[in-house]
């Protein structure tokens, strides 16, 4: 079951996050296309550049992205020591009729990131 956060918590977790737009060297998600990940909506969708771009990245494989159907933001582990499974650390519902998404840090501005994917 995937944990949903606020989208304050939400912003919490990821604040270290940098924004794909602003990576140097962005992680290579090819190798991951095609792969299936659990959402906060409940559902499984497929990892892709379209309909689940990733926004953030997070480091030590670890992005956000955007389902563009269902509108849930999602955090997902890439892989691990011994897998290469996807795996969604926690999620929270896109609210796209808030100013600024509901978020309210100022750097980096997540909404700002988000507008470029959706």
């Amino acid at each position: 079951m995937v944990a949903i956060l606020s989208t304050e918590e939400f912003e919490k977790k990821i604040k270290m996050g940098i924004p794909m737009n602003k990576v140097p060297h962005p992680p290579n998600l090819a190798e991951h296309y095609g792969k299936t990940f659990s959402c906060g909506c409940g559902e499984t969708h497929i990892l892709d550049n379209l309909d689940t771009p990733a926004f953030l990245d997070q480091g030590m494989f670890k992005i956000s992205i955007i389902v563009k159907d269902c509108q849930f933001l999602n955090a997902l582990k890439l892989r691990s020591l011994f897998s290469t499974e996807i795996k969604t650390l926690y999620s929270c519902k896109f609210e796209k009729d808030k100013e600024r998404f509901g978020f309210k840090r100022d750097y980096p501005e997540f909404d700002q990131v988000i507008k470029q994917y959706i």
